[in-house]
């Protein structure tokens, strides 16, 4: 019988890589994930994200948690979907303003062709403003968040439930 290969948690990594302010921000979302009963899943090395299923119907899972990824130089980042249902439960300009300082307009995971090109592309409404040739995986990528960033973060983790709980 093969033995199964023991994946690290991101806390055991995070303690490994992290240090001071940066190993205690990582932590407050690690604490966060887990106080609301939401378990990273790895998913490669030092990478984990958090599904959620809705239990009401069949094969429905999305994630909430795209990526939580931490760097052997002392870094970590935190990869969100921008679902399109934020639009209409988001309503704290904050959080506005947070979502578009870092919106991942580049380096999304589509369903591109080979020639790079994905299908899907559109203008997607972002909390009233119009933004051009947005790939469907629009992502939300936020490196070493400190402070209200943590909470705009959480904000949107438990927003995304909400969206997927009631899909």
């Amino acid at each position: 019988m093969p033995i199964k290969k023991l994946k690290p948690t991101p806390e055991i990594v995070a303690s490994e890589y992290l240090n001071g302010d940066v190993l205690n921000d990582c932590m407050n979302i690690i604490d966060f994930l887990r106080a609301n009963k939401y378990t990273p899943r790895h998913v490669a090395k030092n990478s984990w994200e958090v599904i959620v299923e809705n239990k009401e119907r069949t094969h429905t899972e999305k994630q909430i948690l795209r990526r939580l990824r931490i760097f052997n130089d002392g870094t970590w980042t935190v990869t969100l979907h921008f679902f399109p249902e934020f639009n209409d439960r988001i309503t704290d300009d904050e959080v506005k303003n947070f979502v578009w300082s870092n919106l991942d307009h580049n380096k999304t995971i589509c369903h591109a062709d080979a020639n790079g090109m994905c299908p899907h592309k559109k203008t997607m409404d972002i909390f009233g403003k119009a933004c051009a040739d947005m790939c469907c995986c629009c992502q939300i990528k936020i490196t070493n968040p400190t402070g209200d960033d943590l909470n705009h973060i959480k904000t949107l983790i438990l927003t995304a439930k909400e969206i997927i709980k009631t899909a």
